[in-house]
């Protein structure tokens, strides 16, 4: 069952506030990417489908206040290997 939207944005901010922590455990771009995925993973899967853009979009904005964009490789799916 798709967890609330209160549910999803607390599950949003601990993520934004391990973000740091995910960073520096991290250093390597590939390491951070899957640690990242993995992390973010099971809110997407939380998601119910009239909020899963939403969560996407949070998801950008909380890799861009931490410095973190994608590179092209990342999004074609080649894992930037």
């Amino acid at each position: 069952m798709a967890k609330s939207r209160d549910e999803l944005l607390n599950l949003l901010d601990t993520l934004d506030k391990h973000m740091p922590i995910l960073i520096k455990a991290n250093p390597r771009e590939v390491e951070f990417w899957q640690a990242f995925w993995s992390a973010s993973d099971p809110i997407v899967g939380d998601a119910g489908p009239f909020d899963y853009d939403w969560v996407l979009i949070r998801f950008d904005q909380i890799l861009e206040r931490h410095g973190k964009v994608p590179s092209q490789d990342l999004l074609s799916g080649s894992g930037g290997l």
